[in-house]
């Protein structure tokens, strides 16, 4: 949505980068900016360095603040918010060397400085007794495969998913959807299954102790995901649709609508074939691509996908 970009999405993306960048801390002895003493969303550890999903994200956001910034479209917004050149040089001073950390030997990524370090006793964890150990609430490390698939290799996800699953106490709600739709998106469909069933009965079995206060919906959101984004490997880029399916052993179709662009779809995904029906009231042609082929579906049409032959 340009406009909503222009008018109000910027000035978000802007005085967030500003938090970022007065967030940074130089260290001289290892010449990089950090984020130290930040609370991981694992929620578990509140005190710690280099969260590897934090401080990915504030790379992320510096980067798209520099990119806005650069664009006719902002410079209202830059103008009223007093964002100027000497404050974009030093966003970009920042991204430069902002350190993420990345995999080691075993091609696990530590979720921050020293957690490799901590004792890996599981028993007695609770929201006060926990810094102390490997356990966490939930896991966030498997976060950067969902916003930065393209920068891990599938092995690497895989070995990252496998070890944060064993810390893994599920204190959130979000914690088992979030392992069945990370487990989906690297193939590991055996793995996801086991968490969607949980998933989808959290509330009707009481996997959680607050069920009569409310239905976790965020959770039912991820899990919805799990099937479209996971199982059906659908992902929305400038290019259009796409999608790479792989259905867990068993299932015959799933099927479901999305609305990419003002243009609203029909997908229905089986063992062998993907097909996928444009609605009527469609202003314009979108582009799909299914496993690499890419076809144009017009309004009200209807296109077939064999995916033995894609």
């Amino acid at each position: 949505d340009g406009d909503f970009l222009a008018t109000r999405g910027a000035e978000i993306v802007f005085e967030t980068a500003r938090f970022y960048a007065s967030r940074a801390t130089w260290s001289q002895a290892d010449r990089r900016y950090e984020y130290r003493d930040v609370g991981c969303p694992d929620q578990y550890h509140t005190i710690a360095h280099n969260n590897a999903f934090i401080n990915r994200m504030a790379k992320w956001n510096l980067e798209y603040a520099i990119k806005l910034a650069g664009q006719e479209r902002t410079a209202e917004t830059r103008a009223r918010i007093g964002l100027d050149d000497a404050e974009v040089r030093r966003f970009k001073e920042i991204l430069g060397d902002i350190f993420v950390p990345t995999w080691n030997e075993d091609g696990v990524i530590p979720q921050h400085d020293g957690f490799f370090e901590l004792s890996e006793e599981m028993i007695a964890i609770n929201e006060r007794n926990c810094s102390h150990a490997q356990a966490i609430k939930q896991p966030d490390v498997i976060l950067l495969f969902k916003y930065f698939p393209d920068e891990y290799p599938q092995e690497i996800q895989r070995s990252n998913w496998r070890y944060y699953e064993k810390r893994s106490h599920h204190g959130s709600s979000l914690s088992v959807t979030g392992l069945a739709l990370s487990a989906a998106q690297m193939g590991l469909t055996k793995e996801s299954l086991n968490y969607m069933g949980p998933s989808a009965r959290a509330d009707l079995d009481r996997f959680r102790p607050d069920t009569a206060l409310g239905v976790h919906l965020a959770g039912y959101a991820v899990l919805w995901e799990t099937l479209v984004a996971g199982y059906a490997g659908f992902r929305s880029s400038p290019d259009g649709v796409q999608f790479n399916p792989g259905l867990p052993a068993g299932w015959r179709f799933l099927r479901f609508s999305i609305l990419w662009r003002g243009r609203r779809f029909v997908v229905d995904v089986q063992p062998t074939c993907l097909t996928i029906t444009a609605d009527g009231a469609n202003s314009t042609p979108a582009p799909v691509v299914v496993c690499g082929t890419r076809r144009d579906i017009e309004p009200d049409g209807t296109v077939r996908w064999d995916l033995h032959d894609v």
